[in-house]
């Protein structure tokens, strides 16, 4: 949609602003303060809704924050971005599954959706990165309660 299809710069630029994807993303503010530590002035970017609790400042005390989960895996960070998408299939239906291979380095990601526990069994079952909420596995067999993620690292 542009102006060389007929709509009016005002027309244009209402559509680019209601699908544009920078509605969906904020910046990760540095602090909760007003304008979240960028500026002495508002932004052109709107601040996230949540910033007094979503910062950096406040995800550096929290060892289990994103932000830490990030810096404690910097020898799987090429992996993540660089590596092969490989979606796994053959598990429960309400478990989203995936992994990422770059060169002998492998990362798997699984997450159980459901209200129900689930239970399969990977090929490959790697050193566990981090998890969240009760995931139990014995051998080559996973045993995720509902609402739960994992993520394994084969190097």
């Amino acid at each position: 949609m542009t102006l060389r299809d007929g709509f009016s710069e005002a027309e244009a630029l209402q559509w680019l602003n209601a699908k544009s994807r920078d509605n969906a993303r904020t910046p990760l503010q540095w602090t909760g303060e007003t304008f979240g530590g960028f500026s002495e002035v508002e932004p052109w970017f709107p601040m996230g809704k949540h910033r007094a609790d979503i910062n950096v400042a406040t995800e550096e005390q929290d060892p289990a924050s994103v932000l830490n989960y990030y810096r404690r895996q910097p020898q799987w960070h090429d992996v993540i971005i660089d590596g092969t998408f490989h979606p796994l299939t053959r598990l429960p239906a309400d478990v989203i599954a995936y992994q990422r291979r770059l060169g002998n380095r492998l990362i798997t990601v699984l997450v159980n959706l459901s209200v129900q526990s689930s239970r399969f069994s990977l090929i490959q079952v790697g050193e566990v990165l981090t998890q969240l909420g009760e995931v139990t596995m014995s051998g080559h067999r996973i045993t995720m309660a509902p609402y739960t993620a994992v993520v394994m690292g084969i190097s």
